[in-house]
């Protein structure tokens, strides 16, 4: 993870994504909450259709008032309760196990005989739940109170209605003026249950109806709805069948029997997240819900925020360095992943803010291409004004500078005018003084060109020609403006003391100004060639600091057979020509290195040949092991870099026997201890001669260390095995083979076989093996 927040292609938008989260959670939420509810609904949707329970709720059915039955029972809605006192007789016979009327009845009939007729009839039922509404908190429509005399109970039947008017919870209780009252529903389940109803108690957030029921619900009795089954599901019986007798024997024994209108003309229809739903069937699946505990579980914020940081992590890290298309089909297959996962939670019962997490998903994925496709733009165009723009004067390049000028020529509608100005003495000043301070003044004296160039011309552009001679681009201005400018910034300069070091210099300018007519057909190219000859004639005669000239005077290429090039294609042709510029380049330090390189090597043999005329001894052996050291580091399988070092190595690795005196380099007997120890010393000399040349700063370890012995008893450290330098090791090798082939005063030289047999058998001691196995290689035996 923290390799990603070091990315800046992930951090940045990261952040964005951070602060439209923010935007969206303690700013925009509300806005948000019609599509929040929208978007809970097409997983509810989704869930019922792709999820269905394959039964039926066998437990419930349902009386319905159709448009069928109100055609039949030839009376106007509402029909008379006499007409409901029949219906009840014929459900009765059958010993339901409870009955709920989805309807008020408030209000007196238009003949008491059908009142005491329906209240007889309501009394058959051995269970029974008449439906209330609440208007406000203190006002209620109830049934006559002979109604509710003759019912088990009284619940209201209230929807709660969300902002955009669709049922998408139940009211389980309400807190009225004589206490806490529970919903027809629940008085239905509880009646169901065998529970009376004064053992209902709400208890820490949720209604208790009995030790394996309860109801989850907030503190204002509010529980989701999951509409578990579409009208079709549930056992529906039209009205008129019942009461034409049409329906099978025992048809309602021990069933929860809702009578209710599907009509839509008596208007009890109610927007749900299934559609345009009967409050009945909205009744039905409250009941349902209950009955199979299946209810929505709301899944906590902390869980949903930390569900949503851990996909749009994923997402802008996907976003964060693949191509366009890759990014979207990756984000695709995440989202699509999500949705058929959240759509099993939904089943389960697990409901999470869906809008938030795919809105904010599907900002991550925007946000993270927008900044990458912004940020390339940015890098675009910081690309083309670093390709354009001169680092040292802030003006264009040349190039730049030449082509911006030949569209203008192209394309002009007023007068025009190039002025080459140049500073005299210039070239002195750069011998006077050092590099940086040098770019300091000139980024100075730029300014002050730029400055007063555009305070009294506007529309200008700058380039430098050459080292203190700049041009300048300028249009839509009359000459007689062009030429009293340019004599004023001339006069400025030497009235202005510009700081050079510790030094404050006034500056003598020089200018010419080359006019052009529009009529004039001239290139860039031959107009900048004029104006820095006619510049260069005036510096070096000493004339007058300004001189003017007419474009039209000189004969110039046609500027249209120029073609026509924008930015990017100037950016192309620039690359080229840097591209050439710098192969230019390379090939002359290419050549500067073979020269440094073999000055380098001469210096080498000169150090050798004073030491050789020193010692006559040391006549070829050097040359001798710098072969033999070559061969065992290219047998060795050492890089040709790292070969030609031990070769260099090689050759001046004696050189300090110079610093020794001459009655030791020359004594051909055996050497006593104080002379051994002058010879000891040789190694460090060489150091200290080759020390102040930085080319042979690399040569010095192996140099100093080429008589130490593998097993640590060598000079002048006692170093051992892979602490002594790889070269050195190579290099003891090759000079011990020399010095016992060649031989010295006291010593004859050995046999080639003789003399690998002696190496042999110092192999493990004053040489490593690995080396002595190299050089029976390079010698063939």
């Amino acid at each position: 993870m923290l390799r990603f927040l070091q990315d800046k292609k992930f951090t940045y938008p990261f952040v964005c994504w951070v602060i439209f989260f923010i935007w969206y959670t303690f700013f925009s939420l509300g806005a948000f909450e019609n599509l929040r509810f929208k978007a809970a609904d097409v997983f509810t949707n989704h869930a019922h259709y792709f999820y269905r329970i394959p039964q039926r709720p066998e437990d419930i059915v349902i009386v319905a008032i159709d448009s069928i039955s109100l055609s039949k029972v030839s009376l106007k809605w509402p029909w008379r309760r006499s007409i409901f006192a029949e219906l009840i007789e014929k459900i009765a016979r059958d010993k339901p196990k409870v009955t709920g009327f989805d309807f008020v009845f408030s209000g007196p009939s238009e003949t008491n005989e059908d009142d005491a007729v329906f209240s007889q009839a309501l009394k058959k039922l051995p269970l029974s739940v008449l439906a209330s509404y609440w208007y406000t908190r203190d006002r209620k429509s109830l049934p006559l109170e002979e109604f509710r005399e003759s019912v088990t109970a009284v619940g209201f039947v209230n929807k709660p209605q969300d902002s955009d008017e669709v049922v998408r919870n139940i009211r389980t209780f309400i807190a009225g003026p004589d206490g806490l009252e529970f919903s027809f529903d629940v008085k239905l389940v509880a009646l169901s249950l065998g529970v009376k109803l004064k053992d209902i108690r709400l208890d820490d957030g949720r209604i208790v109806i009995n030790k394996e029921f309860s109801i989850p619900s907030s503190p204002s009795g509010i529980t989701k709805l999951d509409y578990l089954f579409s009208p079709q599901d549930f056992e529906i019986v039209p009205v008129h069948q019942v009461l034409n007798g049409d329906t099978p024997p025992d048809f309602f024994k021990n069933k929860i029997v809702l009578v209710g209108a599907t009509a839509k003309i008596i208007h009890d229809n109610h927007l749900t997240p299934l559609g345009d739903l009967p409050g009945v069937i909205i009744l039905a699946n409250s009941l349902s819900m209950i009955l199979n505990k299946a209810y929505i579980r709301q899944v906590p914020v902390c869980l949903n925020y930390l569900l949503l940081f851990a996909l749009s992590f994923l997402i802008l890290a996907v976003n964060r360095s693949y191509s366009f298309l890759k990014n979207s089909l990756a984000t695709i297959i995440i989202l699509a992943s999500l949705f058929l996962v959240l759509l099993h939670l939904r089943f389960k019962g697990f409901q999470f803010d869906y809008f938030t997490l795919f809105f904010l998903c599907i900002a991550g994925y925007f946000i993270s291409n927008i900044y990458k496709y912004t940020y390339l733009i940015f890098i675009g165009g910081r690309l083309k004004n670093l390709a354009v723009t001169d680092p040292f004067t802030g003006f264009y390049t040349f190039r730049y500078f030449s082509l911006q000028l030949d569209e203008a020529l192209r394309d002009r509608r007023r007068d025009m005018s190039l002025a080459a100005i140049g500073v005299l003495g210039y070239t002195n000043l750069t011998k006077q003084y050092s590099y940086e301070e040098m770019n300091s003044f000139l980024k100075t004296f730029s300014r002050f060109l730029e400055v007063n160039l555009r305070r009294e011309l506007k529309d200008i552009i700058l380039t430098s020609i050459s080292e203190g001679v700049f041009l300048a681009a300028i249009f839509r201005r009359n000459r007689e403006k062009v030429k009293a400018s340019i004599e004023r910034i001339i006069r400025q300069a030497k009235d202005i003391k510009f700081k050079l070091a510790d030094s404050a210099l006034s500056l003598s300018l020089r200018a010419s100004i080359v006019f052009i007519l529009p009529s004039d057909n001239v290139s860039a190219q031959s107009v900048i060639s004029l104006a820095d000859s006619s510049l260069k004639e005036i510096i070096s005669e000493a004339k007058t600091p300004l001189v003017c000239l007419e474009a039209k005077q000189n004969v110039w290429q046609d500027a249209r057979d120029t073609p026509k090039k924008d930015s990017f294609d100037f950016l192309i042709l620039d690359l080229e020509e840097r591209n050439k510029e710098l192969r230019k380049n390379l090939q002359e330090v290419k050549e500067a290195q073979a020269q440094t390189e073999q000055a380098y090597l001469e210096a080498i043999r000169s150090l050798i040949k004073a030491l050789e005329e020193k010692d006559t001894y040391t006549q070829g052996h050097s040359e001798r092991v710098a072969n033999y050291a070559l061969k065992l580091a290219e047998e060795a399988g050492l890089s040709q870099e790292e070969c030609q070092l031990i070769y260099k190595a090689a050759l001046l690795h004696d050189i300090g026997k110079i610093g020794l005196p001459d009655y030791i380099l020359h004594k051909k007997e055996k050497l006593n201890d104080e002379e051994l120890e002058f010879i000891r010393r040789h190694e460090i000399l060489s150091v200290e001669i080759l020390k102040p040349i930085k080319a042979f700063k690399e040569l010095l370890p192996s140099i100093l260390h080429h008589h130490e012995w593998f097993n640590g008893t060598g000079y002048p450290h006692g170093l051992s095995g892979d602490m002594i330098p790889r070269a050195a090791q190579i290099l003891t090798v090759a000079d011990a083979f020399d010095a016992i082939t060649s031989g010295r005063g006291y010593k004859q030289g050995k046999s080639i076989q003789e003399a690998f047999e002696i190496v042999q058998k110092n192999s493990g001691t004053q040489f490593n093996p690995q080396y002595v196995e190299v050089l029976r290689k390079v010698l063939g035996l």
